[in-house]
């Protein structure tokens, strides 16, 4: 499997899966891969951290899209639903995703 193929099949699996009770929207589920993938559990990351980390899959083509317009509201999102903690401007993922896909 290459390696876009394995990403969009995360992004599928991070839409569907038991993180929160809401379905995560595909931005939504970028931000979750790209921390995850960064070890965002123990390293903060600073919004423009993360932007650019969507910016290089997206210039990769290893994702099909984001919306940076939304991008603070989408962390938000994630904040709400106690996916994402902050702490010192840095974004940290609360929630542990386990296993391959």
């Amino acid at each position: 499997m290459d390696e876009k193929h394995g990403i969009e099949t995360m992004m599928k699996y991070f839409q569907k899966s038991g993180l929160t009770e809401e379905q995560l929207s595909y931005d939504e589920a970028v931000i979750v891969y790209v921390l995850h993938e960064r070890n965002a559990y123990m390293i903060g990351h600073t919004r423009e951290q993360l932007a650019n980390e969507i910016r290089t899959l997206k210039e990769e083509n290893k994702i099909k899209h984001f919306d940076f317009g939304k991008l603070d509201e989408v962390v938000e999102n994630l904040l709400t639903w106690r996916i994402l903690d902050i702490e010192e401007e840095k974004i940290y993922l609360k929630e542990h995703v386990w296993g391959k896909v």
